[in-house]
């Protein structure tokens, strides 16, 4: 079976061409700039959502505190465990505003 990163540089490699399609015919945007914008939707926007959409217990709750910081809650949780924690924190009047998103596994150091 082919791990996460496999999995991923082959949705990738599909998904290019018509990203890249959107950002040249759509928004007129080429050259270096183009690269940049379609490497980042596809590594920052479209690699969380392919890795969450896969049975893996990839999902993480979020918070946001009243500076704008961003901290991990909680992180490897399936879909439905992340969904029932924020709903728990939602109905007990948590002032902090809370998501979910799946978060691919970090890169290991070498």
């Amino acid at each position: 079976m082919a791990n996460e990163d496999e999995l991923w540089l082959a949705a990738r490699a599909r998904m290019r061409p018509y990203v890249s399609a959107v950002f040249w015919q759509d928004f007129g945007i080429g050259g270096d700039e183009h690269d940049r914008a379609v490497n980042w939707m596809l590594d920052h926007i479209f690699r969380p959502e392919f890795i969450g959409a896969t049975d893996r217990p990839v999902w993480s709750v979020m918070r946001q505190d009243d500076n704008g910081n961003h901290f991990t809650v909680a992180h490897g949780l399936s879909h439905t465990a992340a969904e029932a924690m924020l709903k728990q924190f939602e109905e007990s009047g948590h002032k902090q505003f809370y998501w979910i998103l799946p978060k691919p596994n970090e890169p290991k150091s070498d």
